[in-house]
């Protein structure tokens, strides 16, 4: 289940064995920043990564806030599903 950790600025699967896939994110003004995704290794190929990128631009669509993009994967996946490009924001 994904969690929005707010005081880390990251949304987060805690998996039984404690380890920790998130994504993160910073602010600018009013557009949500996407920044990285991590998971570990023991935990990748499960699709972990696409459910915190859905995750934070369903918060993002939401919350009315505009994104920027600057991780490869998340790039990868608004572009397989155009549906969010919406969310990209104009800003530089």
């Amino acid at each position: 289940m994904v969690q929005n950790n707010k005081k880390l600025f990251r949304f987060e699967v805690i998996f039984e064995d404690g380890k920790i896939a998130y994504l993160t994110y910073r602010w600018k003004k009013a557009d949500m920043l996407m920044m990285s995704t991590y998971v570990p290794p023991e935990h990748r190929e499960k699709g972990i990564a696409a459910q915190l990128t859905e995750a934070a631009l369903q918060h993002a669509k939401d919350n009315n806030l505009r994104v920027q993009v600057f991780c490869p994967f998340i790039q990868l996946y608004i572009d397989k599903h155009p549906e969010h490009k919406i969310l990209l924001s104009k800003r530089p």
